[in-house]
């Protein structure tokens, strides 16, 4: 059994055509839901049923406030996506072999400036569209490329 810790959850978001980390995040989760049809059968002899119907997810998030640069992003930068309606295309990755990704609109937006305290900020991304989870093959190494065994004897790099 493998357990995860938040700390090594990254949510990005692609900038040209590379994914740059929002950083010094608290929290970044993802929520999902879907709305239910109230439905009734003969089956069901009177008690109520239903079925889903329109699904939605949200990636609510907060952080500590550094100014964004070539490496990193954050408020100054998720502030100027939000006022242009911007959609952004987002992943949430670790370093396991599964990868969240997807587009989304930044809906919400907080400052927190209290006394005495670093800079935060919190907001939410509203997804849109499917969600699509990525599993990766093989081992991947820092210079990017994935370590394929194929029967047993070659490597091939992708």
């Amino acid at each position: 059994m493998s357990f995860f810790k938040g700390d090594v959850r990254i949510f990005s978001i692609k900038v040209d055509e590379d994914y740059i980390p929002v950083g010094c995040l608290i929290s970044n989760d993802i929520e999902e839901s879907v709305e239910m049809l109230n439905t009734t059968t003969r089956a069901s002899n009177g008690w109520r049923t239903s079925v889903p119907t329109t699904q939605e997810y949200n990636i609510p998030f907060e952080g500590i406030q550094v100014l964004t640069d070539s490496s990193v992003l954050s408020y100054d930068y998720l502030k100027t996506l939000k006022r242009a309606r911007t959609r952004i295309e987002w992943q949430i990755s670790d370093n396991s072999s599964l990868r969240d990704q997807g587009e989304g609109y930044i809906t919400d937006l907080r400052e927190g400036n209290a006394v005495g305290e670093f800079l935060s900020f919190s907001g939410n991304v509203r997804g849109y569209g499917v969600p699509i989870v990525i599993t990766l093959e093989g081992d991947l190494y820092q210079d990017g490329n994935v370590m394929l065994f194929q029967d047993g004897n070659e490597i091939l790099f992708q």
